[in-house]
């Protein structure tokens, strides 16, 4: 007969308690205040319980999903930047959003994944960077690691799998360069609808 292995230690208790404080955090965050229609109330929590840093003039809409470590994490937004609706932000390595960035419905930005060669199904992660004015089209998907460069867009249901280089549009699976984006980029993404609509409340 094989051994079986000797189950690992449980933590101590103060050390659960302390990431079931933190879970519940999320949950809160993510099936309560998610939900509120009022921005103002959602980034309140955000910015207080979650220590998410939300720049001025910008959004995080209704229904979007963080989550992170019980150890440590870090969500950092900049001015003038739309989060639209169901996003998905796993900012268990850090996510840093840059000014007037426009991330569409349903984007899922991942800094954590498994390896899938690992005997163990070891998991691995690094941080993802979305620098000035980048627009991430509905349905992409960033992987670990990857840096969208200024001015760049990434097309709808693309998956980015390495670095996207400033003012260029990507799209595909993986991702490639399609074309150059103009340099001439003066607009501030100031988006704040009403409620979970289309309607700007501006």
């Amino acid at each position: 007969m094989s051994a079986h292995p000797t189950p690992a230690p449980r933590p101590p208790l103060a050390q659960r308690l302390r990431h079931f404080a933190v879970a519940l955090r999320f949950w809160v965050a993510n099936h309560v205040i998610a939900k509120i229609p009022s921005e103002t109330v959602r980034h309140l929590f955000y910015r207080g319980a979650m220590h998410v840093k939300i720049g001025a003039r910008s959004s995080i809409a209704m229904d979007c999903f963080l989550t992170g470590f019980a150890t440590g994490w870090s969500l950092r937004i900049g001015a003038n930047t739309a989060i639209n609706r169901r996003c998905y932000l796993d900012a268990r390595q850090g996510i840093e959003i840059g000014d007037n960035v426009n991330v569409s419905p349903e984007v899922y930005v991942l800094t954590y994944q498994h390896d899938p060669q690992s005997p163990t199904f070891a998991s691995h992660g690094a941080p993802v960077v979305i620098e000035d004015h980048a627009w991430i089209g509905v349905r992409a998907i960033l992987l670990p690691g990857v840096r969208i460069g200024e001015g760049a867009v990434v097309a709808a249901g693309a998956v980015v799998t390495s670095d996207v280089p400033p003012y260029t549009i990507v799209a595909g699976v993986p991702a490639a360069v399609k074309k150059e984006r103009t340099r001439d980029l003066h607009y501030r993404t100031d988006w704040h609808p009403w409620f979970d609509t289309d309607i700007d409340g501006n």
